[in-house]
Order: C-alpha cells, then sequence, then structure tokens
C-alpha cells in the first residue's frame, strides 16, 4: 500500500457497479524507453487539494473522492529526469487517466563515477538483507462533498456536519440571527478551528460564528479530530469552487414546507491563464406563526413575522505564472464517465 498524504488516498480500483459520483485520477508512470511500468516513482498532485504517493510495482496510483479543479502531477525517480505535467481539469463524475513516460538521466560529462562497494574482505561485513519500510499513516478525519449522501440527506452543509459522528452543530431555530458554532467531541466550540481553504475564519481560542459568513457557498468539509495549537478539539476546514479549464455551468435547488427553499447559481471556467469561479446562493425560510395578531401584556396586538432570507455571493481568480524550470513531461490523457 503506498505511503500518502492525508488528502486524497489511493485506493484499490472499483468495479462499474459500486462506483460513486465522485472524481477519479488513475495515474501510470513508465519508463519511456522501454514501456515499462516504473515502481516507487514519487508523484505529487497539485491543485485545489495536494497529495504525494509512491507507485506500485505496476507503476499506477488510484485517486478516489477528487474535489473538482484544476491539476497538475509532478513525478520524480532516482536515475530518471524529474519533471511537471500539463494542467487538466478534474470534472464531476469523471475519470481522467493520465499516462506519465520518464526518460533516464543522461550521465554528466567528467563526474566521477560510482565508489566501489566495500567487499567483504575490506570491512570484514557482509550485507545479508536489505529491508525497505514505508510509514504508516493514521488518518482520523472525516470529509464532507456536494456527492456524499450525508449531503444528499441534509437541508444545508452544517445539517450534514450535525448528523456526524463526535460533530455538534449549536444555533437555535426559532431565532434566524443566531449564533452557529461548532463542537468537535463535545469540547468547548473556541477549542474548534474553522478554516475557509485553509484561512482561519477565527482566532485561535475563539469559538467562529457561521451564521454571517454564507455556508451555501462552501462546496464541501473536512474534519479533523487530530489536536493541534489554539485548538484542542480539532479542526473543520471548509472547501470552495475551484476554477476549471473548460466552462462548467451549475444549478441546484430545494423547496419544502413553511416555504423553506434555497438555490444556487455555479459557473467555472478559464480565459487563457485567468481562471475563474462565481456562485450566488439564496435561502428562505418562513414560520407557521407569520401574519398571526396577537396580544401583548399591556394590550396592544402585533403581527408576527418570522420570514428570513440569506444571499451569499463568490468569487474567486486563479492565474497560472509559467514556470521555465518545469521539464515538460510526456503525457497523455483520457476522460472516463464514472455515471455508465
Amino acid at each position: 500500500m503506498p505511503s500518502c498524504s492525508p488528502w486524497p488516498q489511493p485506493s484499490a480500483r472499483r468495479s462499474p457497479s459500486r462506483r460513486k459520483a465522485i472524481s477519479e485520477i488513475d495515474i501510470t508512470v513508465i519508463d519511456a524507453s522501454t514501456q515499462k511500468p516504473l515502481a516507487n516513482a514519487r508523484t505529487v498532485l497539485l491543485g485545489p487539494q495536494t497529495a504525494s504517493s509512491l507507485t506500485t510495482a505496476a507503476g499506477a496510483i488510484h485517486y478516489i473522492d477528487v474535489p473538482i479543479g484544476i491539476y497538475r502531477i509532478r513525478v520524480q525517480r532516482q536515475g530518471y529526469d524529474p519533471g511537471v505535467t500539463r494542467e487538466f481539469d478534474v470534472l464531476p463524475d469523471r475519470a481522467v487517466e493520465i499516462r506519465i513516460e520518464l526518460a533516464k538521466r543522461a550521465p554528466r560529462t567528467g563526474s566521477p563515477g560510482p565508489l566501489p562497494s566495500p567487499g567483504p574482505d575490506s570491512s570484514g561485513l557482509k550485507t545479508i538483507a536489505v529491508v525497505a519500510a514505508r510509514a504508516h499513516i493514521e488518518i482520523n478525519s472525516v470529509d464532507i462533498a456536494e456527492n456524499s449522501p450525508m449531503r444528499r440527506l441534509s437541508d444545508s452543509l452544517t445539517d450534514a456536519l450535525d448528523k456526524l459522528a463526535g460533530v455538534t452543530v449549536t444555533s437555535d431555530a426559532t431565532d434566524p440571527s443566531s449564533a452557529i458554532t461548532i463542537s468537535l467531541h463535545n469540547q468547548d466550540e473556541s477549542q474548534t478551528a474553522l478554516t475557509l481553504d485553509g484561512i482561519p475564519l477565527s482566532a485561535p481560542g475563539v469559538a467562529g460564528n457561521l451564521r454571517g459568513i454564507g455556508s451555501d457557498l462552501f462546496s464541501g468539509s473536512r474534519v479533523s479530530f487530530s489536536p493541534q495549537a489554539g485548538s484542542l478539539g480539532g479542526s473543520v476546514n471548509f472547501r470552495t469552487l475551484e476554477p476549471t479549464q473548460a466552462f462548467q455551468a451549475r444549478t441546484s435547488g430545494t423547496t419544502g414546507t413553511f416555504d423553506r427553499s434555497n438555490y444556487s447559481l455555479a459557473a467555472t471556467g478559464s480565459l487563457g491563464s485567468l481562471g475563474l469561479a462565481l456562485q450566488h446562493t439564496w435561502r428562505g425560510a418562513n414560520s407557521p406563526l407569520t401574519f398571526q395578531d396577537y396580544e401583548d401584556q399591556s394590550g396592544l396586538t402585533y403581527p408576527h413575522e418570522g420570514e428570513s432570507t440569506q444571499l451569499g455571493d463568490f468569487v474567486k481568480f486563479r492565474y497560472r505564472v509559467n514556470d521555465d524550470r518545469n521539464r515538460a513531461l510526456q503525457q497523455s490523457r483520457r476522460v472516463r464517465d464514472l455515471r455508465a
């Protein structure tokens, strides 16, 4: 099992009948001259999220649950020239297959050759075995994406978080202006770090309030129960839409009782080196007591008002700066539909 960073995780290939509505990346690294797979090639996935892995004996890496966006892959292996692939899109319900060819590094002119290895007679020692070990990484986190079952069964992202074990979202349903806070493993809300694309939403040791941020603009979240400085309970990182190379547009909406409804309009794409992501959201609700007249202790009557609305707008720009130091790799790409 290749070692990897916490996100995303390499996984064994699944049968088509068990596939979910997710995005995937299949990477194959081969020798450019022999066309044979290269094992233990270090690949670094660069994009909205990053991951580092070693290829298997078949020269392959399979990533699942990949957030949409624009990615590149950096590859290196001992004895071969390193390099970075061209940018490619990861879109919803698509699997991207990347085939990378590495060329052997040419020997430097005038460079000294390898030092002779000492034999058993020179030192009196003899090598009887060579063991290569890889670190075991234990991940203590939970991810909620747009297509996660928990998200589809919930009215909002905060509702989906509240359904997770060990996560408590506190709010007052009768007060549309009340604070929304998150507690992990029954710790105080001030011990939960809230971040947006890695940017802190509150100071360390201060409970973050999601009421005035517009959580409908978040495309997903990742809950980590690992304690860290200033947040002993853990952290919650919210994600927003990422620009894509191809222009994409999406709409979604729900409606229910008491005029509880919401909709979202989003578009992503690129114009040359400039990538952009745009989103507009609206959420509204009502109360069964709205427009009902009540009499207070002074004898005056007043109409009850229980309507509430929330609007949100989001704009993200991404500009790619060319880096001449990156060596272009020979690569091929194929996109496969996961919905079939």
